[in-house]
């Protein structure tokens, strides 16, 4: 499994601003391609972890995200000359992880979801209610951004993400 595959949210997040193609390619099958690009652009080894890539991103300057941009151009034309639909390889993959958890029956993902949009669901509505203790405010809003994340993940996977949402992200990154 590479690193990418296991990326932290913030560099994935940093890196999907800048570069959305190879941002989408990591986690799949091109993500080895798309790992290779992004280290050489930052100047950081192959195996660099995920603390040295989003230190990387976190201190770039504006000559190095001008490269990261570009080589994100260069690899979505080199993926189209190819005939590779990026797209489609992520609505592939989405639709493996559905096809498994319908074949295995397994439990523990329908069970997770539910206690994630519990908690969710509790932590608003305790807050219609209850006025949070200074001390612990910023804990409890900090609790209720990794919820609102982990609902947005479960509605996600179990009705499916909208296409025309990720090309506006994509294009709202691109530069006029």
């Amino acid at each position: 499994m590479g690193l990418f595959r296991s990326i932290g949210k913030v560099a994935k997040g940093a890196l999907g601003v800048i570069a959305p193609t190879l941002a989408s390619a990591l986690p799949g099958p091109l993500g080895d391609l798309a790992k290779k690009a992004v280290t050489d652009l930052l100047g950081l080894d192959p195996e660099a972890n995920e603390q040295e890539i989003e230190k990387a991103l976190a201190t770039a300057n504006p000559e190095m995200l001008l490269k990261l941009r570009q080589a994100d151009a260069d690899f979505k034309l080199q993926m189209e000359q190819l005939g590779v639909d990026l797209e489609k390889l992520y609505l592939d993959d989405r639709a493996n992880a559905r096809a498994r958890q319908i074949a295995v029956k397994d439990k523990t993902l329908p069970a997770l979801a539910w206690v994630v949009m519990s908690m969710w669901a509790g932590c608003i509505a305790a807050l219609f209610f209850f006025v949070p203790p200074s001390d612990n405010k910023d804990l409890l809003l900090l609790l209720l951004g990794v919820l609102t994340g982990g609902a947005k993940d479960v509605l996600g996977y179990f009705f499916g993400s909208s296409a025309g949402s990720a090309r506006k992200t994509e294009m709202m990154g691109e530069p006029k």
